[in-house]
């Protein structure tokens, strides 16, 4: 025993191999101090010439004596089960573990702690929130909300918490009564509505990096598809270029840096009826935002450059830090200061069109790179905005009061 410590662990048989893989480890006894302690056990385990191993020639002297009730130090037996049978195992002098230390990470491991915090958590994790480490209902709660600062706090604002805070007060009812027009608010998507060309730019970037890749390219017929997806989606599940997530993610962000580029330098051109609807509600004092991943400054130029510029007071872009559909559209509402349940969204999707009443909004869907009957969740489908009066608008609302507040999201 010069070597290391002895120790005792639990077998099926005296000259037997044991392995606790899998499973808890053993409750291991100091053949020197009489000390159990399943630390000691699972130290044992992983330890060179441990469980795994032969049985060292020593311990046959020392199970004989631990069997007759004493330690091989002469103590007080520990061993409290006689019947069982159990084997020596040695470890490292400088492989003991401290007792203290290991009953303490023992009690750790009872109540499901972690051992080791994640990347972002502070050292000891007692002021860390859960939900930055895992995903919890707050974190997907914070994901369907929009973030701002109340003084020196952060606050998640839902669509309900918006509506309640963004409610006109006395003398805003007084002018929505003269008025009723002005309490409304819209969110145009760039990508399709404003710009009648801009889901071209996603199929040639795709198809650019196809030639790039040396991969097949995707013809127009998949840009239903490929249009709300994520990057990485279209790459491993629609197109099936590879299934390498380092890869994937290479194509995606190449993708991203074409589709940015040519986002910068085409002429875009608008959708059919666009300016004679933004002019009548702009006669009508009904504000206006658009949103785009894009760039504020190249969104503000495109818009420029449709002349549709004047029309738009707030846009919600990439400088945003939005990281959800949903969140789009609830930072669009801040912006314009009109509660979600008071606006109206205009989209050419379906899934744009479900994450608008997500958001509480009423959603008009334009009918175009999706047909009519895949549109048929939204409030309104129509073929181009000159088909639209402000009178329409008010309709959207005729069953809903003021005041009131879906309860199916409450």
């Amino acid at each position: 025993m010069e070597s290391g410590v002895a120790l005792f662990v639990p077998s099926a048989g005296a000259n037997t191999r044991f392995s606790c893989r899998g499973s808890r480890p053993p409750r291991a006894v100091n053949a020197v101090t009489g000390v159990r302690s399943r630390a000691l056990g699972r130290r044992a385990c992983v330890s060179g010439g441990g469980c795994g191993g032969s049985v060292h020639p020593i311990s046959r002297r020392l199970m004989d004596a631990w069997r007759r009730g004493g330690t091989a130090s002469g103590g007080e037996s520990a061993l409290r089960n006689p019947s069982r049978q159990w084997r020596c195992v040695f470890l490292p002098p400088e492989g003991v573990p401290d007792d203290d230390e290991e009953e303490e990470d023992e009690s750790k491991r009872r109540k499901g702690q972690r051992d080791v915090p994640s990347r972002d958590a502070p050292p000891d994790g007692d002021d860390c929130d859960v939900s930055e480490r895992y995903d919890t209902w707050k974190a997907r709660a914070r994901r369907t909300s929009v973030r701002v600062m109340q003084g020196d706090d952060e606050v998640f604002l839902t669509a309900n918490d918006l509506n309640d805070r963004l409610r006109p007060d006395n003398l805003e009812r007084l002018r929505h009564t003269l008025h009723p027009e002005e309490a409304f608010g819209n969110v145009f998507r760039f990508d399709g509505v404003v710009s009648a060309d801009a889901h071209l730019l996603e199929l040639e970037s795709w198809q650019e990096v196809a030639r790039e890749y040396g991969f097949r390219e995707p013809d127009r017929a998949l840009l239903p598809r490929i249009y709300d997806s994520l990057p990485e989606r279209i790459v491993e599940r629609i197109l099936q270029w590879t299934d390498d997530w380092g890869e994937i993610k290479r194509i995606a962000y190449r993708q991203n840096e074409i589709y940015r580029e040519r986002f910068a330098n085409h002429a875009h051109r608008p959708r059919e009826g666009i300016a004679q609807w933004l002019e009548a509600l702009r006669r009508h004092s009904m504000p206006c935002c658009v949103y785009s991943r894009m760039g504020r400054e190249h969104v503000r130029r495109a818009l420029k450059d449709l002349g549709l510029d004047e029309y738009f007071t707030e846009t919600v872009s990439a400088e945003d830090g939005v990281e959800t559909s949903q969140q789009w559209f609830l930072t669009a509402a801040l912006k314009i200061r009109r509660p979600p349940q008071k606006c109206v969204a205009y989209e050419d999707s379906p899934t744009g069109v479900i994450v608008a009443h997500d958001a509480l909004m009423r959603c008009v869907a334009l009918v175009g790179l999706y047909p009519a009957y895949e549109l048929h969740v939204a409030d309104a489908t129509v073929l181009g905005l000159d088909e639209l009066t402000v009178l329409n608008v008010r309709r959207l609302f005729a069953d809903r009061n003021e005041d009131e507040v879906p309860t199916a999201f409450l």
